[in-house]
């Protein structure tokens, strides 16, 4: 067995694709997947049409987290990385653990906001980035008839989409240099 440990943070299909691919090119490494969410790896694209109800949640995973054992990568679910040491190749979780690595990928992906001036809506507004927030969704889009939808990027047609296809009005507000 190498002495070799590579670390992957973020579970998304960028970081599963790649700890799979770690496997397949350093076969006697050690691999570890720490992802923030507390399953396995989804297709986030997939997430409006699960929202409306076109497919079931099944549909919407890569692979099984047994998966994972079977291939010899640790899986870590509902842990933070919370401090990274790029000199010392070192990285804590939150709960205060310490992880050694000889090579680390991110693969974190972006992160919605809310614009700043209209944090004060913060109740009635949605991003559609993980699986927590689809749950949301699929709560809150029972008991309204519209929806005023913030952006015009491609999720944002996903998501007009799968709602449209739920009978609800989408309203666009873009920003003017988009």
């Amino acid at each position: 067995m190498s002495d070799e440990h590579f670390i992957v943070i973020g579970n998304g299909p960028a970081g599963h694709h790649a700890a799979v691919t770690l496997r397949l090119e350093a076969p006697g490494a050690r691999i570890t997947l720490i992802s923030k969410e507390p399953h396995g790896c989804y297709r986030p694209h997939l997430l409006p049409k699960w929202v409306s109800g076109n497919i079931q949640e099944e549909a919407l995973y890569v692979c099984p987290v047994e998966e994972y054992k079977k291939m010899a990568i640790k899986f870590r679910s509902g842990q933070r990385v919370v401090a990274l040491n790029p000199g010392q190749r070192e990285l804590i979780l939150d709960h205060k653990e310490m992880l050694r690595f000889s090579g680390l990928i991110l693969a974190v992906g972006g992160k919605p906001r809310i614009p700043e001036p209209l944090v004060i809506f913060r109740d009635v507004l949605f991003t559609l980035k993980t699986l927590e927030d689809a749950r949301t969704w699929k709560d809150e889009i029972a008991r309204v008839d519209s929806v005023l939808m913030m952006g015009g990027d491609l999720t944002s047609l996903a998501v007009t989409k799968a709602l449209l296809s739920l009978g609800k009005k989408v309203h666009f507000m873009i920003n003017e240099d988009a």
